[in-house]
This record gives C-alpha cells, structure tokens and sequence, in this order.
C-alpha cells in the first residue's frame, strides 16, 4: 500500500511549503546601518584652570563604528616598573585604552556604551603634601581614572558626564563624549 507513504510525503511538502510562505508574508524588520564615529575627551583640570585636553576619535577599520560593533583603541607605553628576585624587568600599561559599541535607539538617538581608561605616570615631590600621604615621595606612581557610562545621545551631541578627582593631585578629570553620523 502506496496511500499511506504518499500521504505522509503530501502531509510533510504542505507543512514545509506553509511554513515557507508564512517567512515570505512577513520581512523581519531590520534597523537601517547608521554608520557612527565618537569623540572621547579626556580633560584634567587644576581648580578652574583647564591643563590637559586629550582627544581620541572611534571608528572602525572601515572609518565608522556600525550598530552592534565593538570599536576599541590603544594608546600608550610600557613603563618599567621594577624588578623580580631574578632580575626580569616588570613592565606596566600607561596610556589609554577606550572601547565603544552603539545602537540605534527608536526616537532617533543612540545608546551608546563606553569603557574608558586613562592612566599616567605621576612623580612626586618632597612639598607634595598629597604625595607624603601615600608614602610615595621621590618615587613614580602610576594614576588611573577609569569610566564606563552609558550613554543617550543624538547626531552632533556632546556630554560631559563623568569626572573624579585625583586623590593624589586634587586635579579634576572629566570626559566629553560627542556622537556623529557618518554621511
């Protein structure tokens, strides 16, 4: 008996060509790419007066950050910062590290998501009051600021959101984050 073999056969072709049809009726609907480029700043202050500006631009490899897109930068040295019990050098990272990622949001904006990391040798002196509190007078100490806001912001928007001040210095430091569609 053919019957059943060729029912099941006609039963399994209907669902497969159901189901296809159904995935044709409805088109996933996919975010436009808005290509992006961020500008991170990082600014250190000394009571009002502004002393260090320093500007990185995010993009990647093809000039752009694409939605979903991890973008990341390295900037920096490697200190030598001492010496093991066999006479190999240690070496720390000093300099900056950044790393972004955006989606487009409905309203038109973008949800942006930053890890920044700034860090710079710091070498003390004897009339450094701060210094003297961490017993670190005469010898370089490596500083830190580190960051990772999250962000809503429009083509062309600029925030300046997070800032710390240095424990040692009492300077203050802060980041700008300026979003831009690439056109």
């Amino acid at each position: 008996m053919k019957t059943p073999k060729i029912l099941a056969a006609s039963l399994v072709a209907a669902l497969l060509l159901s189901a296809g049809l159904r995935a044709q009726d409805k088109p996933q609907a996919q975010k436009p790419i808005v290509p992006l480029k961020v500008d991170v700043v990082f600014v250190e202050y000394e009571d009002e007066k502004k002393v260090a500006s320093l500007p990185y631009t995010l993009a990647s490899p093809h000039g752009m950050i694409l939605p979903g897109e991890r973008s990341s930068l390295r900037m920096g040295v490697n200190f030598p910062a001492g010496t093991d019990k066999d006479g190999h050098v240690h070496y720390e990272s000093v300099g900056t590290d950044i790393d972004c990622w955006a989606e487009s949001t409905e309203d038109g904006r973008f949800s942006v998501h930053l890890s920044a990391s700034r860090s710079s040798l710091y070498n003390p002196s004897d009339s450094d009051k701060k210094s003297s509190e961490y017993n670190a007078v005469g010898r370089p100490m490596i500083r830190r600021f580190n960051a990772s806001p999250h962000l809503l912001l429009r083509d062309g928007q600029t925030i300046e959101n997070t800032m710390a001040t240095d424990p040692v210095t009492g300077r203050l430091w802060k980041i700008a984050v300026t979003l831009h569609v690439v056109k």
